[in-house]
């Protein structure tokens, strides 16, 4: 509870807070509270505060709140206009794969509420691009675009291979809630477009 008011009225001891510990659990707390604060913009730029490799490791471990506080560092952004790099995407690619069998019904409505605003960045920061691209300001949208593209197409994609019947409840869950703030957010193009192509599949596989 201190932590917080320090930070927010010292934010230079953050990066002070860096290079005196070690220890991942302080350094995904103390990330946690600068993300919530603004400090921490750019988080895998050339100086990050915190490693990629720290977050990776954080997203298996065996406690449920530090798995939750770097899924939160890669969610919560203030600023919901900045545009996310190829190693978020990665790394909640793998927080989706190593807990989509998480049973606790707590930990995914918190999971889920962290991706709602994860999706919304994915959509204002996208937005703001193209914004800026009419400007003729931006020469990056196109390599955007293809990101967040293949990204979504890979979110629909995995959530859907998760609705299968004798896959956990845990699983389908998640997945058809993904799907759901997807298609509020983004459209139902790309999902329904994917999702016919999976039933063809499946058709063509249980009746050739």
């Amino acid at each position: 509870y201190i932590l917080p008011k320090i930070l927010k009225g010292h934010p230079e001891y953050l990066q002070d807070l860096k290079e005196i510990t070690i220890n991942p659990r302080t350094l995904t707390v103390c990330t946690r509270i600068g993300r919530t604060l603004g400090l921490c913009s750019n988080l895998f730029s050339s100086c990050p505060f915190i490693e990629h490799d720290l977050i990776r490791q954080g997203i298996t471990s065996d406690d449920e709140q530090i798995c939750l506080d770097c899924l939160f560092i890669l969610c919560e952004n203030p600023k919901t206009t900045e545009y996310l790099s190829q190693i978020e995407f990665d790394l909640i690619k793998y927080f989706l794969q190593m807990n989509v069998d998480n049973g606790s019904t707590s930990f995914r409505n918190q999971v889920l509420s962290l991706l709602k605003k994860h999706f919304i960045r994915v959509k204002d920061s996208w937005l703001f691009c193209a914004r800026q691209k009419l400007k003729k300001n931006d020469q990056d949208f196109d390599d955007l675009t293809e990101r967040y593209r293949n990204y979504l197409n890979w979110l629909i994609n995995w959530s859907c291979s998760n609705l299968y019947l004798e896959g956990s409840y845990s699983q389908r869950h998640l997945s058809i809630l993904i799907l759901h703030w997807l298609i509020h957010l983004h459209g139902n193009q790309g999902v329904e477009t994917i999702c016919r192509k999976l039933f063809h599949y499946f058709q063509f596989y249980f009746y050739k």
